[in-house]
């Protein structure tokens, strides 16, 4: 098989089995996007996507030539591409590092199907977004409903109906590594028995664990995880108790301030034991406790390497329409104020996750040495 040959079959693994336009095959595509949207970050893409991405390009400037065969908006949007275009000029006008005849075509013809597809959709083209919104609200986000009075009590979303995805799911397990929105969305399809942060029983008798705040870090053997978290009573997972020594599931929330928990969204990371809890009164007046929780994850499962792997630029793009529906809600009904609360409560969220990680990892680093917090010397 000649070159030429290799790569045109390549762009044909990018189309679907049907024959319309429309027929590339959405989910291949955004993968190819996403990892010439990373490489191109990084100034460094691989030539073989290359290749395929310029042969791909030109395939889609064929396809302008005919209203019958020309993409539409929808697979433009949910592959990313007008993104990936918005990438491939960027980059290349900043010297991409790539050979100058490859990199002169691949500018060319990005150049060009821009402008193609801004002259045919117009301002629909500026406007791509929505499209992905709704896919959103109809995909990820369907069968729960924003409650944004209760944004400050984490109860910002409510399941409209509780239906499980399957009953294999339910009754063997999810795949590991499987991510929601929130956990009002896992909620939905089952793999908790509700959106609180406490040990529930889901449509089939599993026993799960969303840790969605508190503290987790690296227990004393591989695979060993401490958690700890302070609340009141009503807080803490005193259910637990019942399943020491049995398998649990375990989510993890983008709030949990570890090195483990997801950078955005509730993540799955499969079955663990408990091997140990406690929890203690702290302050009285206040009902204050602290628990604190040994988990080990069970053994015969993908990695917890294999799951905590960066986000593709897709999955970043997704989270951030999501906190624009959410935030868009807020501030048309309660207004500018609310609106910016919410937006620094996110980002105090996000720095006391990030503080906490680097300072168990300098921690970590120096383990002889405990960190001391320095106090501020009055004048």
């Amino acid at each position: 098989m000649t070159r030429s040959t290799s790569i045109a079959a390549s762009v044909e693994s990018y189309r679907s089995v049907r024959s319309t336009d429309e027929d590339w095959n959405i989910e291949t595509l955004r993968e190819l996007t996403d990892v010439l949207r990373e490489a191109l970050q990084l100034g460094s893409p691989p030539s073989a996507h290359l290749e395929i991405l310029s042969e791909i390009l030109k395939a889609f400037l064929f396809d302008e030539q005919s209203k019958s065969t020309a993409v539409g908006l929808d697979l433009i949007a949910m592959t990313y591409f007008d993104k990936t275009l918005d990438a491939i000029l960027s980059q290349t006008t900043k010297n991409m590092a790539i050979s100058e005849a490859s990199s002169q075509e691949i500018f060319s013809r990005a150049t060009s199907l821009q402008h193609k597809w801004q002259q045919r959709f117009k301002e629909e083209y500026f406007s791509i977004d929505y499209i992905r919104i709704k896919d959103i609200r109809e995909g990820a986000l369907r069968d729960v409903t924003l409650n944004v009075e209760d944004w400050k009590n984490d109860k910002i979303w409510l399941v409209a109906r509780n239906e499980p995805v399957s009953h294999h799911q339910g009754d063997v397990g999810f795949e590991v590594g499987s991510w929601w929105l929130n956990i009002a969305c896992a909620f939905r399809d089952g793999i908790v028995g509700g959106t609180g942060e406490k040990a529930t029983k889901g449509p089939y008798n599993v026993t799960a664990l969303p840790l969605l705040t508190g503290e987790e870090v690296e227990g004393p053997t591989l695979n060993m995880y401490e958690y700890t978290k302070r609340g009141t009573s009503k807080e803490m997972p005193f259910s637990i108790l019942g399943n020491r020594g049995g398998p649990i599931r375990i989510l993890r929330g983008h709030a949990l301030k570890s090195k483990f928990a997801p950078k955005i969204g509730v993540r799955y990371d499969g079955l663990h034991v408990v091997k140990q809890y406690g929890h203690k009164l702290i302050d009285q007046n206040n009902n204050i406790y602290q628990c604190r929780l040994v988990l080990e994850r069970a053994t015969g499962q993908k990695p917890i390497n294999d799951i905590i792997l960066p986000l593709t630029p897709s999955q970043m793009d997704d989270w951030a329409l999501y906190i624009r529906i959410v935030g868009e809600q807020i501030r048309a009904r309660q207004g500018d104020v609310a609106y910016n609360e919410w937006r620094e409560f996110l980002d105090a969220q996000r720095m006391a996750k990030e503080e906490y990680i680097q300072k168990k990892a300098l921690e970590a680093s120096f383990p002889r040495y405990k960190l001391i917090t320095r106090k501020r010397i009055m004048s």
